[in-house]
Parts: C-alpha cells; sequence; structure tokens
C-alpha cells in the first residue's frame, strides 16, 4: 500500500472520478431503490455525481486515491450547511426523509437533519483498488484533522462496518433501509 497516495482531485480528473462512482454507484442497493428504472440508473448517477464533483472539486471537498498514476478510489465530501443542489442532489434525501417522517418518533426527539457538520456523501473504490484499504485511507485522510460532526448514509453491512471502525455510531430511530451514521469528534 505504500504507491497508494490520497489527495484532493482537479477538475482534469472529474471524468475518471465519475467513472468510478457511476459504476461502484449503479449496483448500491439505496440508487436501486431510489431509480427504479434499471435503464435510467446509469444516466442519472452521471448527472448526480457529476454535479457532486462540480460542487466539490473547486474547494477541495473531492478526494482521490491513486496508485501510482491511477486513479482508484473517489471520497465526496460536503461541508458544514452545504449540501448537493438541485432537484437531482434531493432526490435521495427527499427519499430518506420520506421513510423517517413514516416512522413514529417521539415529539422529544429532533429530526436529524446534517446540517450541522459534514457529509461524507459517498466512497467509491474501483474493481482495481478493492482489498488494499483504499476506504480506510479515503476515510482517514479526512477524518484525522476533522474538528465538526460527520453525518453518511451506510447502505451496506460491510459499509456500516467500515465506518464504525472510524467512530462512526448509528443514529437512534433506526428503522430498516439505509442506515443512518453520525460521527463526533470526541468519537474519532
Amino acid at each position: 500500500m505504500a504507491d497508494i497516495s490520497v489527495r484532493p482531485l482537479t477538475r482534469g480528473e472529474q471524468a475518471a472520478a465519475l467513472a468510478i462512482l457511476v459504476d461502484v454507484f449503479a449496483a448500491d442497493p439505496s440508487w436501486q431503490r431510489v431509480i427504479r428504472v434499471r435503464r435510467l440508473v446509469r444516466p442519472l448517477l452521471t448527472r448526480y455525481y457529476r454535479r457532486c464533483l462540480r460542487d466539490l472539486i473547486p474547494e477541495s471537498n473531492a478526494d482521490g486515491a491513486w496508485d501510482g498514476d491511477r486513479l482508484v478510489g473517489v471520497a465526496l465530501w460536503y461541508p458544514p450547511r452545504q449540501r448537493p443542489d438541485g432537484l437531482l442532489g434531493r432526490i435521495p434525501r427527499l427519499f430518506s426523509a420520506w421513510k423517517r417522517q413514516s416512522r413514529r418518533r417521539p415529539d422529544n426527539q429532533p429530526e436529524r437533519t446534517g446540517r450541522n457538520g459534514w457529509l461524507l456523501e459517498g466512497i467509491a473504490v474501483s474493481a482495481h483498488g478493492r482489498s488494499k484499504g483504499i476506504g480506510s485511507l479515503l476515510l482517514s485522510h479526512r477524518l484525522d484533522g476533522c474538528t465538526e460532526p460527520v453525518h453518511l448514509e451506510s447502505t451496506t453491512e460491510a459499509s456500516a462496518r467500515l465506518y464504525r471502525r472510524y467512530g462512526f455510531v448509528d443514529d437512534p430511530d433506526q428503522n430498516g433501509g439505509d442506515l443512518q451514521m453520525t460521527r463526533h469528534p470526541a468519537n474519532g
């Protein structure tokens, strides 16, 4: 793993990052629940992640993991009070909000908005980069100095195990669907 490096992506690397994001998330269970027409999954993911990269690359909030000169992983980090824009950006959050609203919640329990901290929008590792600790490197690169909460949705048990190793805890009031998780600075 000595050849693996992590750094912010540049505009010139957007196409390679987009290819990894779309390839990985086309098979993601959460996206398949949101986009039910199979032939639309890749085109809609392309639009969504292109917009995310446009939002995040200029502010150095899209990280890439490199195995030599080959991009093998991408992490997308929305800073506090910034979230994906436009209708496409709102679809996953609207779907999650609808799921949360359908559950009974005690009146004294506030709804988590995630705006009070960072949002890890996604980590994607290419087939070439799997089983090399790329996801861990992408997480630790950002989390090591993070002084604010970080929120995410875990869509698989394997990813939830990884996030728990980095101090993420399950948010209260889970009831099926994607697992909402938060890492508070003291947990790290």
